[in-house]
């Protein structure tokens, strides 16, 4: 089952070439680092740890994680439909990171520029981008969540 999930992720780093998006495989040791960077920014001070540990029981369980759960201050989209060039500020030439939901595949470089929205919103998993602080989220049944680190706190309840 692993190597056939790999075999598709493999095929989905492909058809991103194809489509001209940059795309870079990160190390296990730069997925773990990027990782760590996101939990103490995403997940904050409290959460942080025990996001990590998490994450390192599916790792060696070939799970999943759920980063929507985790992840301390949502923020609305900043349009009725999210658009990805929103992680980046639409600037050319910014990256962003891609975490899977299943953390035993390599996380993602890719450029925030040049990928289609429709892969972004049909991919589940976490894309977030350290330069501007910001992170969406894109669950199982395809609910998107943006993330703005420096967008005020939006109250408990939706």
């Amino acid at each position: 089952m692993i190597a056939e999930l790999r075999r598709i992720h493999r095929r989905r780093i492909s058809r991103l070439r194809d489509l001209s998006v940059e795309v870079h495989e990160l190390s296990a040791g730069e997925s773990r680092e990027a990782l760590i960077r996101f939990a103490h920014a995403f997940v904050g001070v409290g959460g942080a740890e025990a996001f990590l540990a998490a994450i390192e029981a599916a790792r060696r369980s070939h799970g999943e994680i759920e980063y929507g759960k985790w992840l301390w201050q949502g923020s609305p989209p900043p349009e009725l439909r999210p658009r990805f060039g929103w992680l980046s500020d639409w600037l050319p030439g910014r990256r962003c990171i891609r975490f899977d939901r299943r953390v035993s595949l390599s996380a993602l470089r890719l450029s925030s520029y040049t990928i289609p929205d429709e892969w972004v919103l049909s991919w589940p998993g976490v894309y977030v981008s350290f330069e501007t602080g910001r992170a969406i989220v894109v669950s199982l049944d395809y609910e998107v969540t943006c993330f703005d680190l420096s967008a005020p706190p939006r109250p408990p309840y939706r």
